[in-house]
C-alpha cells in the first residue's frame, strides 16, 4: 500500500491516503500567533512550539483539526484519514526543524499501517509499557535486531537516540529514543587566552623569571668589575 503527497485538492476523493501539504485551490491568507496541537499519536515525537508560519489556507469543513496557528486551522485530518497541511513549505520554517521528518515519519506509520506509537524514552530507560504479555523484539528504524523481552514491565529503551519499533508475532510499535533536556543544552564553559597562567603554574615562572634577573645583574657586576680592574692597572 502507498500513500501520496500532494497539494491538489482533487486527489483527496481517490481511496488511497493522502498527505496534502498546501491547496491549488483556494488562496493562502497572513496568520500570527504561537502552534497550538492537541493530544494526537502524531505529535508523539514532534514538537511545533517554535515553528513559524506566515501564511495559511482555509480549512476543510468536516475536517478534524489537530493543530492550529492562533485562531486558525494548521494541520487537518480527513474523516477517512487523510492528513492536511494548510501551508506550502515556503510559508513556514517548519522543515528545518527535526520535528518535521518525524512528523512525516508518524504520518506514515499511520496512514501504511495504522500503528499508534510507545511513546518517547530516555537511553537505557527501564519502565512498564502497554504491551499485552509475549514474545517481543527490539529493532532499528533499519530493522537491526537490538533485544528481546516477554513482560512489558521488562521493557528497556536502547543506549542510542534514535527512531525504534517493538514488534511480536501479531503487531509493531515505533517508539523514539532522546537524551534528557539538560543533557542536550550546552553549558557555558571555562574561556582560556593565550599567554594566561595556568593554575599551579604561577609560582614556577615567577621562581624562573627571578632567577634570570638575578643572572642579569651579576653580569652587569661581573662587567663592571672587569671595566673598573682594567681601567686601575692602565692607571
Amino acid at each position: 500500500m502507498r500513500f501520496v503527497v500532494t497539494n491538489q485538492t482533487e486527489l483527496l476523493k481517490r481511496n488511497e491516503p493522502i498527505v496534502l501539504i498546501g491547496r491549488d485551490d483556494e488562496i493562502e491568507s497572513e496568520v500570527s500567533g504561537k502552534i497550538e496541537v492537541i493530544q494526537d499519536e502524531l505529535f508523539a515525537f514532534s514538537s511545533l512550539e517554535d515553528v513559524y508560519v506566515s501564511a495559511v489556507y482555509p480549512p476543510f469543513d468536516d475536517f478534524d483539526t489537530i493543530a492550529k496557528v492562533g485562531d486558525k486551522p494548521f494541520i487537518q485530518r480527513s474523516p477517512k484519514g487523510d492528513i492536511v497541511v494548510l501551508a506550502d513549505i515556503q510559508s513556514t520554517d517548519w522543515p528545518l526543524y527535526p520535528s518535521f521528518p518525524l512528523f512525516l515519519w508518524s504520518v506514515q506509520n499511520e496512514l501504511m499501517e495504522g500503528k499508534t506509537s510507545l511513546g518517547i524514552f530516555t537511553p537505557n530507560e527501564q519502565r512498564a509499557v502497554s504491551l499485552l504479555p509475549g514474545d517481543w523484539s527490539i529493532y532499528t528504524a533499519d530493522g537491526v535486531y537490538i533485544s528481546s523481552f516477554e513482560q512489558s514491565r521488562d521493557f528497556q529503551a536502547p543506549s542510542k537516540p534514535g527512531l525504534y519499533v517493538v514488534q511480536s508475532e501479531h503487531e509493531e510499535r515505533p517508539f523514539i529514543v532522546q537524551l534528557p533536556q539538560k543533557e542536550r543544552t550546552i553549558e557555558e564553559g571555562t574561556s582560556f587566552e593565550l599567554g594566561n597562567v595556568v593554575s599551579g603554574q604561577e609560582d614556577i615562572t615567577n621562581q624562573s623569571i627571578a632567577k634570570w634577573i638575578v643572572l642579569l645583574i651579576l653580569f652587569l657586576i661581573v662587567v663592571e668589575w672587569e671595566v673598573q680592574r682594567r681601567r686601575g692597572f692602565a692607571n
